[in-house]
C-alpha cells in the first residue's frame, strides 16, 4: 500500500488514541468497526444478476436488466443494508461519526479486490448543497479517499456534479429511487481531473456507501 495510505491509516489510529472509539455497529468499545460486526453482517448472498448484483435464484440476468439495461456496467453492494450496518451507516450519515468511515473503507477494498475490476479513478457521488450544509460533508467521500488510497487508484471529486436537488432516497421504492436521481448528475469535462486523465475512463463511483458501480466514461 502507499504512504498516503499508510498515513491516512496512521492518523486514524492516533485519533483513536486521543478519542477512543465505539463500535459503528455494536458500540464495542475501542473498534469504529469491531471483528465481531465484520463477522455478523450480512454478506449478499449468492448467485446474483451479472449487472445490478441482484440476488437470484440462479445466475444470469434479473428481469429488470433484461428488460432495461442500465448505464452501469456493473453494481456490486458488500452487504445487505439491515441490522449492524444499518446502525453503522446511520451513525456514519447522521450522527457524525466520521471516524467509521474509514473502518468500513477496508470492506470495500476487500470487496474490490474480489471483483478484479480495471478501475482507473474512484469518484464519489457529490451530495446535495442543501444536505450538505445542513451534514456538514459528504459521507461517500469520506469512504472514496481511503478506499482508493489503500488500492492503489486515483480518487476525484470534481468529474461529477448536481443538476439539481434530489429527494432523500430513504423510503422510496427501487423504481422511485431511479426516477429521483435520473439526470440528477452530469460530468464536469472542464474539471481538474479532465487534465489529468485522458478520456474515455473507467470509473469506480460510490453512490452509496457499501455500494460499487463500475462504468466507462
Amino acid at each position: 500500500m502507499s504512504w498516503r495510505y499508510q498515513l491516512n491509516h496512521w492518523l486514524w489510529n492516533s485519533l483513536d488514541w486521543l478519542f477512543p472509539p465505539l463500535c459503528g455497529g455494536c458500540d464495542r468499545a475501542g473498534y469504529r468497526w469491531c471483528p465481531d460486526c465484520q463477522e455478523q453482517a450480512t454478506r449478499i448472498p449468492e448467485p446474483v444478476c451479472e449487472i445490478c448484483g441482484l440476488t437470484l435464484a440462479r445466475a444470469g440476468l434479473c428481469r429488470t436488466c433484461k428488460k432495461s439495461r442500465p448505464g452501469f456496467n456493473v453494481l456490486r453492494s458488500c452487504f445487505v443494508f439491515e441490522d449492524l450496518v444499518r446502525k453503522a451507516l446511520h451513525k456514519l450519515n447522521y450522527r457524525r461519526n466520521v471516524a467509521v468511515s474509514e473502518a468500513l473503507s477496508l470492506e470495500l477494498q476487500a470487496r474490490l479486490a474480489a471483483q478484479g475490476w480495471l478501475v482507473d479513478l474512484v469518484v464519489p457521488a457529490p451530495l446535495g448543497r442543501k444536505r450538505l450544509l445542513e451534514r456538514g460533508y459528504n459521507q461517500v467521500a469520506l469512504m472514496a479517499r481511503p478506499l482508493a488510497l489503500g488500492c492503489g487508484l486515483a480518487d476525484a471529486t470534481r468529474p461529477l456534479a448536481r443538476r439539481r436537488e434530489t429527494r432523500s432516497q430513504v423510503g422510496l421504492s427501487v423504481p422511485e429511487r431511479m426516477e429521483n436521481v435520473s439526470g440528477a448528475f452530469k460530468p464536469t469535462p472542464n474539471g481538474q481531473e479532465e487534465k489529468r486523465y485522458r478520456w474515455p475512463t473507467t470509473l469506480l463511483r460510490l453512490m452509496r456507501p457499501f455500494q460499487l458501480v463500475a462504468r466507462p466514461c
